[in-house]
């Protein structure tokens, strides 16, 4: 686990999600105000955050970093009741400069 026992993932413009990362079901406020269940695990080199709305609505994120450290890679999944079907999508982030413990 994390040395605190906590995961901390912080968005830009949004309040940091903060868990326990052993898995136990946290309710997180966004900077609209509305709470939204997740839970958020660390296994195998990959962080999975999971969401649940008030509604039913789910978001599953998983996160990939690369070995080399250079790529992060963002695997989504949203169910809802508004939609007609599940959307799945993946986001690539490459990173710009000399990447971690690199100098340039």
């Amino acid at each position: 686990g994390f040395p605190d026992g906590q995961i901390h993932v912080a968005y830009s413009g949004e309040l940091p999600v903060v868990t326990r990362d052993d898995g136990t079901p946290a309710v997180w406020k966004s900077r609209f105000g509305d709470t939204t269940t997740v839970v958020q695990t660390f296994s195998r080199g990959r962080l999975v955050q999971s969401f649940r709305g008030a509604m039913g609505s789910t978001r599953t994120d998983v996160y990939t970093l690369s070995a080399d450290g250079r790529r992060l890679t963002v695997h989504s999944l949203i169910t809802s009741a508004f939609l007609p079907e599940a959307v799945e999508f993946e986001v690539v982030y490459d990173r710009n400069g000399p990447g971690p413990g690199r100098t340039p």
